[in-house]
């Protein structure tokens, strides 16, 4: 029996449910929190569980779905005399109003130079800043983005010019002009794939630069905060899912049904030029061109801000023709009076959730009513699901063929176990290999370096500390030092690599490259650092047996429910309840 088979069998006997989420959560009566965070589990242990083989089915059908959703953007047309569109139209204006006069060069220097994290055209490697921006070809669907780039390095920094000619000279040419970005997939859940769009990697650095202004202009108007917003989200949902004050709303395709003529409609024309400048204007996908009417994909630097600058501000508009006082994202809980956003994670007073639900549907969007929730105990935001204030989110494997896979299941369940007191003594078995016992590991380290246990269970310590093995991710690296040669406008000898300034410049925080320090700094700084890491993905990393020690096992762990107790020698029910499971697995 192959080990999704044996979770599958395990996972049902432990767990003794019969219904499922979504009749829990339409249930008439309120019912136990923990029978309902045990049937989340069950539906959610094994739904993004991903094959070793690619399934070819699972393409085809993220594929067809982005067709469609495509050719709905092309067929979106504005209603006549749009009281909602009007109203969006006239707060767009005022919140872009700060940057009305910005050029290109004006929004790379509010948002400075972001590649990204992910691939893009024609790239090689590994997608770390220094190959994408110093070593690999160039690629942007205009020749006028590249103009608006040299200009920048020009009025900017002049290492940034050198850096560039050191890599034309080894690509030898500037740039390469293509038709648009490529489409591909990547697993989501069991059922289906998620379409993802690689850009070309000049429009990525726009593209990103427009979303930093975006964000920007959010925080201007709404007090929006990319870094605690989710949190945000979530104590609303929380509280929400106790007072049945708010409605979270979460809509299907988000990023991928909102049409340029809707940009067109409600945004301001310096803004929309600008997102007209660095999108692609089509995709391809196994050699056919697909024009694109949607404003971009998941892959694009701008679409997330862009998506959620749209939500808010229809969410905005909404209120002001209900004539419901805005208030802005914030911390403070005051029952019905609340908004957030993030992305199409979208959270509104109960008593606006119709109104909005019509103009999402006249904007062109497909709310997911299975997802969506205005009343009863339930709310679902960024992560977390909520059953009456209680967190019934469940655990999520996508695949256990490496050892620190198994330690991750094992340590993500047991936590689940211990915040539920349920316990899962079959599940955790499939998840114990041969020789675990040799990987007793304290709870402040990641859930993929062995099985954590508390104090209680841990091994005796030595002079005063603890001494164990643990599972350590391998960083590769690549040698970018080849020969000899001076640095620019000195006569001073280093020994470099293939792009000396680039790689200079990309070890630096933005703040930092100034042209008298890197001046300074070059001949120290390429010395010394002979070698970049790659990065790796979870299906190709590696792991190494190392040994440590701690003067402290178990008094701190990142994590949800206090974490400073949960593994702690004060908290005895976690060390019965290991020791309880360990002498049934026995």
């Amino acid at each position: 029996m192959d080990i999704y088979s044996q979770l599958f069998s395990s996972i049902t006997e432990d767990l003794h449910v019969d219904h499922s989420l979504q009749q829990c959560i339409q249930a008439p009566c309120k019912l136990d929190p923990v029978y309902v965070a045990k049937v989340a589990l069950k539906e959610s242990l094994l739904k993004k569980w991903q094959p070793i083989k690619p399934d070819k089915a699972l393409e085809d059908k993220a594929i067809s779905l982005f067709r469609f959703a495509n050719e709905k953007c092309a067929g979106w047309r504005p209603e006549p005399n749009s009281r909602l569109l009007s109203t969006m139209r006239d707060m767009a204006f005022a919140d872009f109003s700060w940057c009305s006069e910005f050029d290109w060069c004006d929004y790379l220097d509010h948002a400075g130079l972001i590649p990204g994290s992910g691939a893009s055209v024609q790239s090689k490697g590994q997608n770390t800043f220094f190959e994408k921006l110093f070593i690999n070809q160039h690629t942007t669907t205009s020749a006028a983005l590249n103009r608006e780039l040299m200009r920048y390095y020009a009025r900017t920094n002049r290492h940034l010019l050198l850096a560039e000619r050191q890599r034309r000279i080894l690509c030898g040419r500037d740039f390469v002009v293509v038709d648009g970005s490529r489409l591909s997939t990547v697993r989501k859940t069991a059922v289906i794939d998620r379409t993802i769009c690689t850009e070309p990697i000049i429009n990525m650095l726009f593209q990103r630069a427009l979303g930093e202004v975006i964000n920007t202009t959010l925080k201007l108007c709404t007090g929006y905060d990319e870094a605690l917003q989710p949190d945000r989200n979530r104590q609303l949902a929380r509280l929400s899912s106790i007072d049945d004050s708010h409605a979270t709303i979460d809509l299907s395709m988000a990023s991928d049904t909102v049409s340029l003529r809707l940009c067109q409609e409600v945004l301001p024309p310096w803004i929309f030029a600008a997102i007209e400048d660095c999108r692609s204007p089509s995709t391809i996908y196994r050699g056919e061109v697909i024009p694109l009417h949607m404003v971009s994909s998941m892959g694009n630097g701008q679409t997330f801000p862009l998506e959620t600058y749209l939500f808010s501000l229809l969410l905005r508009a909404e209120a002001r023709n209900q004539k419901v006082p805005f208030r802005r994202f914030s911390a403070s809980y005051r029952a019905g009076s609340c908004f957030a956003t993030f992305g199409d994670d979208m959270i509104c007073p109960s008593r606006m959730y119709h109104g909005v639900l019509r103009s999402l549907a006249e904007c062109g969007f497909v709310v997911n009513y299975d997802k969506s929730y205005h009343s009863g105990f339930f709310r679902e935001s960024c992560g977390t699901d909520w059953y009456d204030g209680y967190n019934v989110r469940g655990v999520y494997l996508k695949g256990m063929s490496q050892t620190a896979q198994y330690f991750s299941a094992f340590n993500r369940l047991a936590r689940w176990c211990l915040i539920h007191d349920v316990y899962l003594i079959k599940t955790l078995s499939v998840c114990l290999r041969k020789g675990w016992q040799k990987f007793v590991v304290p709870p402040h380290l990641s859930d993929e370096s062995g099985i954590k246990l508390p104090v209680s269970l841990a091994p005796r310590p030595r002079k005063y500390n603890w001494q164990y093995k643990y599972l350590r991710p391998v960083k590769r690296f690549f040698d970018c030092f080849l020969e000899s040669a001076s640095y620019p406008d000195t006569d001073l000898l280093v020994e470099t690599h293939r792009n000396p300034i680039g790689y200079l410049i990309a070890q630096l925080p933005q703040k930092c490259q100034q042209p008298a320090l890197l001046s300074h700094l070059y001949p120290r700084v390429v010395s010394d650092c002979r070698k970049l890491a790659r990065r790796d993905d979870d299906a190709t990393k590696r792991y190494q047996v190392s040994r440590a020690s701690t003067v402290c096992w178990g008094e701190t762990i990142p994590g949800l429910y206090d974490p400073r107790t949960l593994y702690s020698a004060r908290n005895c029910r976690v060390g019965l309840f290991f020791a309880g499971i360990f002498s049934v697995l026995e």
